[in-house]
């Protein structure tokens, strides 16, 4: 019956939580021992004080503080609500509205002229990043731009896709990986 009730070895877990309270205790120990400290400053400064000095210095403190805490509080009453986020209905661009009032535009797609322009841009970059001396100007257009390949390749997908050019299941490449 011994190995029934067998105490179970002890798991890294364990030596975890023996770890995390000795920590505790020279924290605890350390934050004493200044606490001690400052008493003793404090009790050499205030020796030469009469009771009666002492007494008047801690009604003082406590009307200081107090009248600190007053103010916090009547503070929130008086201070005029101001709205953190601007909360305004979203209106969608006209390009991509159907049917809106007043207008006949409606989404027609990526233009050809639009790909053509991107891709251009797309190809201006690439020749930047091919030859040493514009290097550093590539660099930098990337740096202030974050996530501008990425959004040239999507836009490159989406056209295709529109033109019926690509598989929709297939992934979209990122030619930096």
């Amino acid at each position: 019956m011994k190995f029934i009730f067998r105490k179970p070895p002890e798991t890294p877990k364990g030596n975890f939580s023996v770890i995390q309270n000795r920590i505790g205790q020279k924290v605890q120990s350390g934050t004493e021992r200044s606490m001690h400290r400052l008493s003793d400053v404090l009790q050499k400064k205030t020796r030469h004080y009469s009771r009666k000095k002492k007494v008047v210095l801690l009604i003082i403190l406590m009307i200081v503080l107090s009248a600190y805490n007053v103010w916090l509080m009547t503070r929130i009453f008086y201070i005029p609500h101001r709205q953190k986020f601007d909360i305004s209905t979203i209106l969608a661009p006209l390009k991509i509205s159907p049917g809106v009032t007043g207008t006949d535009s409606v989404y027609q797609g990526i233009t050809n002229e639009e790909y053509q322009r991107i891709m251009q841009f797309k190809n201006y970059l690439d020749s930047l990043a091919g030859n040493k001396r514009t290097r550093p100007e590539y660099n930098r257009i990337l740096l202030s731009r974050p996530g501008l390949k990425d959004s040239l390749n999507l836009f490159e997908y989406l056209y295709k896709a529109q033109k019926k050019m690509v598989n929709p299941n297939d992934q979209i490449v990122n030619p930096n990986n």
